[in-house]
């Protein structure tokens, strides 16, 4: 289960800058059972800066609980944490990076290690969802002193 993991600096208004990245292999890291550090790539060559993942199978069921009878198509899903992320590039003229990462699964054709100069494949960008009512669960935990929230949509997207 190859996966891309970028490391990106949000730009507000223009296209945001990508810091570095790696492939790797879900279902390694998560027998490997404790955190990894990997350094990060982009175009084949090495950058500046490091990536910290874990990563654990969990139940399907666990987080989107089927209760009308349909069956999940896989038994289990891969939980991928980012744990931190060190020494990068400055990208920002002014201030801090305001850093993000991205997550999709590579290619099957994808070859390891890279050549040199290539780019790493974008993700998929149009996916037909079936003609059905889908509904997925989405949580993350918060702090106990974490202020209230709010959805300030701009566009298509909503922060």
């Amino acid at each position: 289960m190859k996966l891309i993991v970028r490391v990106c600096d949000y730009d507000w208004g223009k296209k945001d800058d990508n810091i570095g990245e790696i492939i790797l292999d879900g279902k390694e890291l998560a027998m490997h059972g404790d955190a990894k550090t990997y350094s990060l790539m982009r175009n084949g060559k090495p950058e500046q800066g490091t990536v910290t993942l874990a990563a654990k199978f969990v139940p399907t069921s666990a987080l989107t609980p089927n209760s009308d009878g349909h069956t999940a198509q896989s038994q289990e899903t891969l939980v991928l944490k980012v744990l931190k992320a060190n020494e990068m590039r400055k990208a920002d003229m002014f201030g801090k990076n305001d850093v993000y990462v991205q997550v999709w699964r590579a290619p099957d054709d994808l070859v390891t290690p890279l050549p040199v100069g290539k780019k790493l494949p974008e993700p998929e960008k149009k996916i037909k969802l079936p003609d059905q009512v889908m509904t997925f669960k989405f949580a993350f935990p918060t702090r106990a002193d974490s202020p209230g929230s709010v959805v300030v949509n701009c566009g298509d997207r909503a922060y």
